[in-house]
């Protein structure tokens, strides 16, 4: 789609001074710019441990809008909540009804003023749609189980779901009965059976999975949707899970136009890339951010070059027309917890390097104060509850670890402390999230390297995106200072991501000390 950008802020310049009597740098913030397009921040929600309006101890949809300033701070452009369906359990990832809000979280109508809230303020909002299994709890699996018992093969439900009379690998039985349905997850999730859908034999299951994204598209005015689950779960083959997730995006284009959608492909970049080509979908998560080839090993490599080839590699995997999903951590990735890390710049750091990364970024709530997990091995554990510091703070996750050990779920403090702190996490993220909004070149452009020392920690990309270009100035190493002399191409500092010490000018050079940052148009 094409790309349109609407410029509606403008934000004075400021001064940085490093230290002492070294000559200042003068930092000149281009204009904000909100996109119309799928390239955003997005800022995904886990909404039981966000924000609680009513006392309850349960965040609610009421409570993400009365937080809205704050979120709106945070210069995110998007926002996906975790399923807010009916469902029996605290996850909601097992769904009772597609159509309808938990009532621990409201009502559809707090949904919609959430989605207005959104759209009056440059966000979109997508929804998680859950299309690999439902609740054995849904109205559909109970009536299909109920079809089996009597053999009612002509039954509307009979074959919504994969139903055996003995058992087999990945089945579970049905109380009582010689009955076994596909429940890859555990027996509480039932399985749909997609490959109706993907033939186009069980025009029920198609006419019903189509009006659920009609009401959330057009009822209700979301701007895409998550897909959960979209390898292995799916089908067990990945050429139909293509097929099914070509049809979902088709469909979702035909009921509105330039509807988003993302997929979990849970894999490397090697079968994510695959998904990308072999399918209509706008995006997948790139999980490979968050492993040995990612982002936290970039820095560490001390090699600007490598940055600029994860960038480059982002562009590549997700290939043209698509928009890639750097992310750091979301709300299952209990191998290996949120990105917390006990150096506070390094914390810093890295989510200034996912910044730089293209595409629609994904943030995970929580993670600009820098809340750490408890276990590697829990999902409970990368659900608590955000430190409001006030009556919306919602109580502990059922099952996660230490419930009451708030010093080590915040070891920077909660959000009240935080936003009072210049030199804090919160405030540092939502200058590196502005930053981004400023510079469209960094979501879009293209990259190269365009200088490197000899030592590989000093170096200088150059993003360009129609024309225009952004100088990134990076120091990787966390001890030694360097300079560098871009005085030829007559560029001002638009930007400072430094963590430590802020860079300062010596004469035609730049010095960068230690996991310093500067961005340069």
């Amino acid at each position: 789609m094409k790309t349109k950008l609407l410029t509606i802020l403008s934000i004075p310049f400021l001064l940085l001074t490093s230290c002492g009597s070294k000559p200042s740098i003068e930092v000149k913030e281009r204009d904000v710019v909100y996109s119309e397009d799928f390239y955003r921040n997005y800022y995904e929600i886990f909404p039981i441990a966000f924000a609680d309006s009513n006392g309850d101890g349960n965040g609610d949809l009421k409570g993400i809008v009365d937080k809205f300033d704050y979120i709106k701070s945070l210069n995110v452009t998007g926002l996906w909540l975790t399923p807010v369906h009916p469902s029996p359990t605290y996850h909601k990832y097992d769904v009772k009804d597609y159509k309808a809000i938990d009532p621990t979280f409201g009502s559809l109508t707090d949904y919609d003023n959430l989605v207005t809230k959104c759209h009056d303020n440059h966000m979109s909002i997508i929804l998680d749609l859950v299309l690999n299994h439902t609740s054995a709890e849904h109205p559909w699996f109970i009536s299909c189980i109920n079809a089996h018992k009597n053999n009612k093969t002509n039954d509307k439900y009979y074959n919504y779901y994969n139903v055996k009379t003995g058992p087999e690998s990945g089945y579970a039985q049905y109380p009582g009965t010689n009955l076994y349905y596909e429940a890859r997850f555990w027996d509480g999730m039932p399985d749909l059976n997609l490959q109706g859908v993907i033939d186009g034999k069980n025009t029920s299951l198609i006419n019903d999975l189509k009006d659920i994204m009609k009401f959330w598209l057009v009822d209700h005015k979301i701007d895409g949707f998550r897909l959960d689950a979209c390898t292995s779960f799916f089908t067990g083959e990945d050429d139909k899970n293509y097929q099914f997730l070509t049809w979902v995006k088709t469909e979702a284009e035909k009921i509105k136009k330039n509807t988003y959608i993302i997929g979990e492909v849970l894999e490397s970049s090697i079968t994510y890339s695959r998904y990308y080509k072999n399918t209509n979908i706008d995006s997948y998560f790139a999980f490979d951010d968050q492993r040995d080839s990612g982002i936290m090993p970039t820095i560490n490599s001390g090699s600007v070059y490598k940055i600029g080839n994860l960038i480059n590699k982002h562009f590549t995997h997700a290939g043209e027309g698509r928009v890639p999903a750097p992310l750091l951590a979301n709300h299952d990735q209990a191998s290996g917890g949120r990105s917390y890390t006990p150096d506070l710049a390094m914390n810093k750091f890295k989510h200034a390097v996912l910044s730089i990364m293209p595409g629609a970024s994904f943030e995970y709530y929580g993670e600009e104060v820098g809340m750490r997990s408890l276990s590697s091995n829990k999902d409970e554990d990368l659900r608590q509850p955000f430190p409001w510091g006030d009556s919306y703070t919602c109580k502990p996750v059922s099952g996660s670890s230490e419930e009451t050990a708030d010093d080590k779920k915040y070891p920077l403090g909660d959000m009240p402390s935080q936003d009072k702190d210049n030199n804090s996490m919160l405030n540092y993220f939502r200058k590196i999230y502005r930053y981004r909004l400023e510079n469209p070149e960094i979501m879009r452009g293209t990259s190269e390297l365009y200088y490197e020392n000899e030592d590989e920690y000093i170096g200088v990309l150059k993003r360009e995106y129609k024309g225009s270009s952004v100088y990134i100035a990076i120091n990787l190493s966390q001890e030694k200072t360097d300079s560098v002399d871009l005085s030829s191409l007559n560029l001002e500092v638009v930007g400072d991501l430094s963590v430590k010490d802020h860079p300062y000018k010596d004469g035609n050079k730049i010095v960068l000390p230690p996991l310093s940052m500067l961005l340069l148009h």
